[in-house]
């Protein structure tokens, strides 16, 4: 569950840093790269993503300088899931605004290791609640490959409603 209490603002950007019992999630920063790239770099983690695994840190640096660009933009805002007992990111989660219908889409990937453990969920229900308490969205959605049973029963899990299948 959030701990709304320890919700905080970083300065200069406006987005929230906040907890749940085993988790530090706040914005993507540079400091990140490293962990992120380790992340980014395994097959079974990016199988059913966009984009390939990461071969070289360069690859982690573009991913991590477009997240920016689209959050000064406005577009979306992308959060390291970190592990509060070692300090050290494990996934990332996203939200990605639409502002005709106020909505925003939902988006996550986590380190193989950690998968089966409740981080994502854990990380997952706290950002629904930073969706609609702080970006004050009115719909929130998440997409999966329909292989992609693991993502499947997370959206399941946190209760989202299936509109369609593609």
């Amino acid at each position: 569950m959030l701990q709304r209490q320890k919700i905080n603002m970083n300065k200069g950007l406006g987005a929230p840093h906040f907890f749940t019992n085993r988790l530090y999630i706040r914005p993507i920063e540079w400091k990140d790269i490293d962990d992120f790239f380790n992340v980014c770099s395994q097959s079974e983690v990016t199988q059913y993503l966009t984009f390939n695994p990461h071969e070289y840190l360069s690859d982690t640096h573009r991913v991590i300088e477009n997240m920016m660009r689209a959050y000064s933009m406005g577009q979306s805002v992308n959060f390291a899931i970190v592990l509060k007992s070692t300090n050290h990111l494990i996934g990332s989660a996203s939200l990605t605004f639409n502002y005709v219908n106020r909505s925003a889409e939902v988006g996550y990937l986590l380190d193989a290791k950690y998968w089966n453990q409740g981080y994502m969920s854990e990380a997952i229900q706290a950002l629904i609640e930073v969706a609609f308490n702080y970006y004050r969205v009115e719909f929130l959605y998440a997409k999966h490959i329909v292989e992609n049973i693991a993502s499947q029963k997370i959206i399941e899990k946190m209760h989202f409603k299936k509109i369609r299948v593609q």
